[in-house]
């Protein structure tokens, strides 16, 4: 090997393995983002059940509500300090992501018949219900992000990045050999003549 080309031929073969590497590390984040994914989505399944029966609920009793007492009463039981909500967030896999949400809701005002009394019971767990959804909902989307920029940068390395590396170690290679051809045919040649001259 030539001095020339040995410190080359090594820098292009240790950023070929650091991308085979990243391949490797890139295809596992892959399959850990796949069940991640699944995960959140089970869970917005679950969350958005939960949210449409404790809506149904708190729909039914709202229409009771309005039959008995009227608009006018249920605006008066509504309260105007405004509700709450926080997501929780947590990261997995390097990806931060909602991990559920809470809600804090305000009492009602006071309520002037049992079907208000329901109405207002059941509003909060379909409020709540919907916040953990909407938590739900937004994980899956960011989840499913990051898979798809994880499997485009393994896509990349994979398919281009190491193809090139590849192709410039072989075209490293082949120098070096022509080189040492080269070299070795010179000495030969060398050899030739300094024998030819001694024999004079």
């Amino acid at each position: 090997m030539t001095a020339a080309n040995r410190p080359e031929r090594s820098r292009t073969q240790d950023r070929l393995d650091i991308a085979r590497t990243g391949v490797t590390l890139l295809q596992r984040k892959e399959r850990l983002l796949v069940h991640e994914l699944e995960q959140a989505r089970r869970r917005a399944e679950q969350s958005r059940m939960n949210w449409e029966e404790t809506a149904a609920t708190a729909a039914q009793w709202l229409t009771r509500a309005q039959a008995l007492d009227g608009r006018q009463a249920i605006r008066d039981a509504a309260t105007l300090t405004p509700a709450v909500a926080q997501v929780d967030w947590t990261s997995s896999i390097g990806v931060r992501s909602p991990g559920g949400g809470t809600i804090d809701l305000p009492a009602p005002q006071h309520c002037s018949s049992a079907a208000l009394a329901g109405a207002a019971g059941a509003a909060p767990p379909a409020v709540r219900a919907a916040v953990e959804y909407a938590a739900a909902l937004r994980a899956v989307a960011i989840i499913s992000r990051e898979l798809a920029a994880c499997r485009t940068r393994r896509r990349a390395v994979e398919n281009r990045w190491i193809p090139r590396m590849e192709g410039l170690l072989r075209s490293i290679d082949l120098a070096i050999e022509e080189q040492e051809l080269e070299e070795t045919l010179r000495l030969h040649w060398a050899a030739r003549r300094g024998g030819r001259t001694a024999r004079r």
